[in-house]
């Protein structure tokens, strides 16, 4: 629907930054001067980097079981909600990055370090 007094329509649609001042704030402030609002660009703003979305890793899942609530997804078992999850978020455009806990890593490094190796020695005999 379009308007059909256009001299009214010029009034609705601010054309200076100073149209958004209450009238109050611009006498009390002295304001006087009219600065053109900028035109929006239709060019989208050029990403300089891939999108990402970081969700810490745990046991339970439960913060891939949050993400996926906070976007209305279904969540069941924990293999399945990552799957969903890194689907959904290729349709979107973003790349989803688990982030590991400095304790989850240390843990994991201690457990390593405490299997004992097996040393298999091999002697050849004289003949």
């Amino acid at each position: 629907m379009t308007c059909p007094d256009k001299a009214s329509w010029r009034v609705r649609k601010p054309e200076f930054i100073e149209q958004l001042i209450p009238p109050f704030l611009k006498t009390h402030h002295q304001i006087s001067t009219q600065t053109l609002v900028q035109k929006a660009s239709d060019i989208p703003i050029s990403c300089p980097y891939d999108p990402v979305i970081e969700i810490p890793e745990d046991k339970d899942g439960k913060f891939i079981r949050a993400t996926l609530a906070s976007h209305n997804l279904p969540s069941s078992g924990k293999i399945e909600n990552k799957r969903v999850l890194e689907a959904f978020f290729a349709l979107t455009g973003k790349k989803v990055v688990y982030l590991q806990n400095e304790k989850d890593i240390a843990e994991k490094q201690a457990k390593k370090s405490t299997k004992k190796e097996k040393v298999v020695c091999k002697y050849k005999k004289a003949a």
